[in-house]
């Protein structure tokens, strides 16, 4: 859109800020938080300090209304900083543009090109992305899968694209730890495929907690986990989890403990079953949620390694493998 002033029509009006709408319901806004509001980072502070002190030194541009006011409009971008003009100045400079027959496609493409510009989105900052195109494009989402894959730098799919959508019906407090990155939209997204798993419950749970990326990731194994095992014993560590001297995973790993134990007295038969030497030991996992399987061999001599050799490659043909990854799956076995 650089340089694209194809049927391009503008105008400056001078508009109190205070009278432009860029709450959360504007049509184009798609930041979870302005500067002025709850939450507003440090840099939205400096950038009210600034206009402030020097006034605004690049104009917000509007879309112009059909009947109506300037400030009627629709905010295409600048709705940062039309927020923290509002903080304390009573007049700024605008940018009115129209388009012969409303040519949505380049208003579109004005606001992608902006925020492409601007701080990384967040990942709620995506998705709220996402679902403001496609409502203002006025066309199904679907249809414009490959404008909105633009966000994401790849293509994604419609069924994608609705499981995105739909989390944006989670809880508030939900939404605002996805946007901090305290729960992230794969997370979310494996929660919501399993059938036991109330996703806005678990995400509820990861929410309340300070948790690390690696530990936020354990949990929601353990939850997938604990879920396998059982409608009922999925729930019961719902009603009976209070938050207190243990902490969500450690809750998960004593809930999910007799369901682990019996899995790995399971794969302890399968690797005896080898029937390796006493010189050749495997060690699997301490857990279920990855590691590797280790080999140790003390090579006495080329018969026994040979032996050793060949019990693994007749496991490895049998159906032992695919045992262990079937368990390690938490697949029935």
């Amino acid at each position: 859109m650089k340089g694209d002033t194809t049927h391009f029509y503008k105008e400056l009006a001078e508009i109190n800020p205070s009278d432009i709408n860029i709450g959360r319901d504007a049509p184009l806004r798609v930041r979870r938080h302005l500067p002025g509001e709850e939450a507003e980072s440090k840099s939205d502070q400096q950038l009210s300090i600034s206009i402030a002190e020097l006034g605004l030194l690049h104009s917000p541009a509007l879309l112009k209304p059909e009947n109506g006011n300037p400030e009627d409009g629709i905010v295409i971008f600048g709705h940062r900083r039309i927020a923290a003009a509002a903080a304390g100045v009573k007049k700024i400079r605008v940018v009115i543009v129209s388009y012969p027959g409303a040519e949505i496609n380049k208003i579109i493409a004005l606001r992608l090109e902006e925020l492409s510009s601007g701080a990384a989105l967040s990942e709620l900052e995506k998705i709220i992305t996402i679902d403001k195109i496609a409502a203002f494009s006025g066309r199904p989402a679907e249809e414009m899968l490959p404008v909105l894959s633009k966000i994401y730098g790849r293509n994604i799919s419609s069924d994608y694209l609705y499981r995105l959508l739909n989390l944006l019906t989670l809880e508030s407090n939900i939404l605002e730890a996805l946007h901090t990155g305290a729960i992230s939209t794969g997370d979310l997204l494996a929660l919501s495929e399993h059938p036991y798993v109330d996703q806005a419950k678990a995400a509820f749970l990861l929410a309340g907690e300070s948790l690390s990326r690696g530990k936020q990731k354990e949990a929601v194994r353990l939850m997938l986990y604990l879920a396998d095992q059982g409608k009922e014993r999925w729930n019961k560590f719902l009603s009976d989890f209070q938050r207190g001297e243990d902490s969500l995973v450690e809750s998960l790993h004593n809930a999910c403990y007799p369901a682990l134990q019996n899995d790995l007295k399971h794969i302890s038969t399968i690797i005896n079953s080898i029937g390796l030497p006493r010189n050749a030991v495997i060690t699997p996992p301490g857990n279920l949620e990855g590691g590797h399987y280790t080999l140790r061999v003390k090579i006495r001599d080329e018969e026994s390694f040979s032996t050793i050799l060949s019990k693994l490659d007749r496991f490895s043909r049998g159906s032992g493998i695919s045992t262990l990854l079937n368990i390690l799956k938490g697949k029935k076995h």
